[in-house]
């Protein structure tokens, strides 16, 4: 209504009379309200004082929103002047009421399935920790291990970046060493550089894929633990936060 009404008031136009229109009395001027009332020659009087008339407005669009308002409060007039109204309203409110129970029942639900998940959740992780041997007694303590862990693993973490690190360079020492001793051999005995190229190579190479290997199986397994110590502090992390928001809405419930 405030957008018509600022619509409507956009476009002036100059007052035009309008025969349809009912002229009242001023009503600054009370007396001649009084005077007016059953008196045919002081109502004729007031009619020819165009400045005490109500003129059309100024703004026709404005006219045209409250043609509008009325034929619309008419319209829903002669609506309720029907038989069936009070049964209509009667169904529409008995509608809303069960639609209103259908959504209690529905918060119900997901109320009790919301309790559920959390009990569930506790009681999983008390027994995960109770097999890692934490104590959680309090969330300052579950706090203070979660921490210690993550030193620990930390700590793992280091020491296995720093064997894969000696590996590699050993690794990398060994096959300088095959290089130069392929050199002497080839300097030496010119004659049987094929035999002992061969010799040399397929010792050297099983000595590479024995150290390869070796390598592999050590690295494997050392990643493949840090990668799970890892995940595991991270999943030890996202649940001392989900406890420790919890045990803060149970105490201020409890409070």
């Amino acid at each position: 209504m405030h957008r018509m009404t600022r619509t409507a008031t956009t476009h002036t136009a100059s007052p035009v009379r309008d025969p349809s229109l009912v002229y009242v009395s001023d009503i600054s001027h009370p007396e001649e309200m009084d005077r007016a009332v059953g008196d045919d020659a002081a109502i004729s009087t007031i009619e020819n004082k165009p400045e005490i008339l109500l003129q059309q407005s100024k703004y026709p669009a404005l006219n045209q929103m409250l043609e509008s308002m009325r034929i619309m409060f008419e319209a829903q007039l002669e609506k309720m002047k029907a038989e069936n109204f009070v049964d209509d309203i009667r169904a529409q409110i008995e509608l809303q009421k069960s639609y209103r129970n259908l959504l209690r029942s529905r918060i119900d639900a997901i109320t009790k399935q919301i309790t559920n998940l959390r009990s569930s959740g506790m009681n999983c992780f008390y027994a995960r920790i109770e097999e890692l041997g934490i104590e959680a007694s309090t969330p300052s303590l579950l706090l203070e291990n979660a921490k210690e862990i993550v030193a620990h693993h930390k700590k793992i973490t280091v020491t296995l970046e720093s064997e894969i690190t000696a590996l590699e360079m050993s690794n990398q020492q060994l096959e300088i060493k095959v290089r130069r001793r392929e050199e002497l051999e080839s300097a030496k005995n010119a004659n049987n550089t094929a035999t002992l190229s061969n010799t040399n190579t397929q010792l050297l190479n099983s000595l590479c894929a024995a150290n390869s290997l070796v390598l592999t199986e050590n690295f494997q397994p050392m990643t493949a633990h840090n990668k799970n110590l890892l995940n595991r502090v991270v999943q030890l992390a996202d649940k001392v936060r989900f406890i420790c928001s919890d045990l803060l809405n149970i105490s201020s419930e409890i409070v």
